[in-house]
């Protein structure tokens, strides 16, 4: 647990608004993996509000995919249908 502690603490900590709590959890967010198969590793974006990360992560330790990035996707960019529902 003390390596744990360790490794997972945050490099920075503030206090945001109500506002800014609100904004983040009704945004969207673009997650970016890379999955290592053995012949041929793939990198793939998705793009996700609260929910879907929440089922993203879900057991995601038993998973050979890993996390490479982490953006907001602001409102005004556009994608298929897909990607947004």
């Amino acid at each position: 647990m003390l390596y744990h502690e360790k490794v997972v603490t945050p490099i920075e900590s503030k206090v945001i608004s109500r506002k800014e709590l609100e904004r983040l959890q009704s945004s969207k967010f673009r997650i970016t993996t890379v999955t290592p198969f053995v012949k041929g590793p793939t990198m793939e974006t998705y793009v996700l509000d609260q929910f879907g990360m929440d089922l993203l992560l879900e057991g995601y330790k038993e998973y050979a995919q890993f996390l490479v990035g982490v953006e907001l996707v602001e409102a005004s960019e556009k994608f298929p249908k897909r990607f947004t529902e």
